[in-house]
């Protein structure tokens, strides 16, 4: 319930749950929300269900207590079928060698040993796949972007919604756009996006003649439908192993390369883009 709300409704949406007397399961990718308004998390992972009794951050720092936990009993099971695993290989070199089918016999009931201890042994995550990587120059300058009285149309021939009074970016600055919903922060960034791709912004914004932007595009309208994962990333890389690569590292596996867009949930659409 919380995509898409401004600031003022998903606190009030914070504010209701927390006073909300009956249970209720809630999906969401707000650990802040999660933690103020739940004492419980199922978290899916590895097709595989782990329920916590706590809210989402100590329900994550637990399941990472658990990994770790793992990590050393797949470890020291590891060493165990190595050990087992090297004494039915010795018990069946002597049987050949010495035409010995006890020896024989002992060493085929340590290899089945050796395979039920690689179907009981403890299984390890998967963890997160896909890495994130923006590419860019650091500009070191007091004005990447300033903007001044810079009207704000919906869509370009139509009545400002606003004016930019004076705003600036410089390096190193992380803006926060904020405003209630319809107000025109979506607006301002298409605006700005749609200036820089041109060879002169217009009168009331001034760009760093080295400015390289990236932008996202909330609406996935970048993404067609009918593409393949694959034909989907072309415009943005030409080469093919390049794109592959860069869909391995977001978590798509080569299966799934062939894959169309349009069966992607929303998550998996925006991690694509």
């Amino acid at each position: 319930p919380g995509n898409h709300l401004d600031l003022p409704t998903l606190l009030w949406l914070e504010s209701f749950l927390q006073t909300w007397q009956g249970s209720f399961v809630l999906v969401s990718h707000d650990n802040i929300l999660l933690d103020a308004v739940t004492n419980s998390s199922w978290i899916l992972r590895d097709r595989t269900l782990h329920a916590f009794s706590l809210p989402c951050s100590a329900a994550r720092r637990a399941l990472e207590e658990q990994d770790a936990s793992d990590a050393q009993r797949h470890k020291a099971e590891q060493k165990e079928i190595d050990r087992v695993a090297a004494s039915a290989k010795r018990l069946a070199i002597w049987g050949r060698t010495y035409d010995n089918e006890d020896l024989s016999r002992k060493a085929k009931q340590m290899e089945k040993q050796v395979q039920r201890l690689k179907e009981s042994q403890t299984e390890l995550t998967m963890g997160t796949p896909w890495r994130l990587a923006l590419h860019g120059d650091m500009l070191r300058a007091d004005r990447l972007l300033e903007m001044e009285q810079l009207p704000v149309p919906p869509a370009p021939g139509l009545p400002a919604l606003f004016t930019a009074g004076l705003a600036g970016l410089k390096s190193g600055d992380r803006v926060a756009v904020m405003g209630r919903n319809g107000g025109g922060k979506s607006s301002l960034l298409r605006l700005l996006w749609r200036q820089m791709q041109q060879e002169t912004a217009e009168s009331g914004l001034r760009l760093h003649p080295r400015l390289k932007p990236g932008y996202y595009d909330q609406t996935l309208h970048q993404l067609a439908d009918d593409d393949t994962l694959l034909d989907a990333l072309e415009p943005f890389e030409p080469g093919p192993d390049a794109r592959r690569r860069a869909l391995i590292s977001a978590g798509f596996s080569w299966p799934r390369h062939g894959q169309k867009v349009a069966t992607l949930s929303g998550g998996e659409r925006s991690r694509l883009l």
